[in-house]
């Protein structure tokens, strides 16, 4: 059938209240497209579709016939708040709820839409979304991480080992997250540019941990709170942007480039209150940027595997271990 034909009987059968059967809500109905239509597919045909603007949506592939998705929600009881339907992009529909899963018959690429609340979403050791998650949509209004990401208690890990990710939605809600550990860890095909809020965050380590193709511009508009940058690009061998945090605040830089095979920007820190550096720039190859302006007040000395491997840090190039910084 061919797809124009195929958008036609979608849109008949589809006005006046949508379809249960296709699992299209009634404000997904297709008299008028709009900027925000994405492509989907439905009994084996794509066709564009309207996404509300209140509505969650994430593209997915499953990796084999009868995969079990679970959705990466806050199961513990005294926390997360669901509601709404998941329409899973294969005709079937759910209630939006903490043990919410689904089966997919056959493997393919699949666009879920929730039309209800989100509060609290971490893909680490919690269901299987990060096996098949590509890229999300839109977060929308409803959407929230939760209390993994609003507590400084808390342990991150909103996208981490989600190994297909490519792109995230630019409504993310990040005005209210205090922690970003381990948001994108293990992300190893994530490289998108990023500008969100980050005026609330305390912990980024290990945010990058991983993203072996990661080599894109961060454009963090304030990182004034942050304490915490460990291990943040560890591993991010094709990485090499410049950085222009705030680093006023920060206690522990410990192998926060370790491995940055390609790394060799101009770092203008401030680390008068840094206490950990090992292994910070070990494995940066080429990285020879002149860190002797950097004052280093409680380090008394070189921290261990500080430039390991890393020959362009030349004596001249270290900073200046244990002198006390002045304004």
């Amino acid at each position: 059938m061919p797809l124009a034909r195929f958008s036609k009987l979608i849109t008949s059968r589809n006005q006046g209240g949508g379809d249960k059967k296709q699992g299209f809500p009634p404000s997904m109905g297709l008299g008028t497209f709009a900027m925000n239509a994405i492509r989907i597919r439905a009994w084996g045909y794509l066709r564009d579709t309207i996404i509300p603007p209140t509505t969650f949506s994430a593209t997915i592939t499953t990796p084999s016939n009868s995969f079990t998705l679970r959705m990466p929600y806050d199961a513990v009881d005294s926390r997360g708040i669901y509601d709404g339907t998941i329409y899973w992009g294969d005709g079937t529909t759910s209630p939006n709820v903490k043990n919410a899963e689904h089966i997919y018959l056959l493997a393919g690429n699949y666009t879920i839409t929730i039309d209800g609340v989100i509060n609290g979403w971490y893909t680490y050791s919690n269901g299987t979304m990060y096996q098949c998650l590509i890229t999300i949509n839109r977060f929308g209004p409803k959407f929230s991480f939760g209390t993994f990401a609003s507590d400084t208690n808390g342990a991150g890990g909103m996208f981490r080992n989600c190994s297909l990710l490519k792109t995230i939605s630019s409504d993310i809600p990040t005005s209210n997250v205090k922690t970003m550990v381990f948001m994108f860890n293990g992300c190893a095909n994530f490289n998108q540019e990023l500008d969100f809020n980050t005026s609330n965050v305390v912990f980024m380590g290990s945010m990058f941990n991983g993203c072996t193709n990661f080599n894109s511009t961060l454009k963090f508009n304030d990182t004034s709170k942050v304490e915490n940058m460990s291990y943040m690009f560890y591993g991010c061998t094709k990485f090499n942007k410049p950085l222009d945090f705030n680093t006023s605040k920060v206690l522990n830089m410990q192998a926060m480039f370790t491995g940055c095979a390609k790394f060799n920007q101009p770092l203008p820190f401030d680390t008068s209150l840094v206490t950990y550096m090992d292994y910070m720039f070990s494995g940066c190859s080429i990285f020879s940027q002149n860190l002797s302006g950097w004052c280093v007040e409680d380090i008394a000395s070189l921290p261990l595997g500080f430039n390991t491997n890393a020959p362009g840090l030349t004596v001249s190039n270290l900073p200046k271990w244990g002198e006390v910084c002045t304004p």
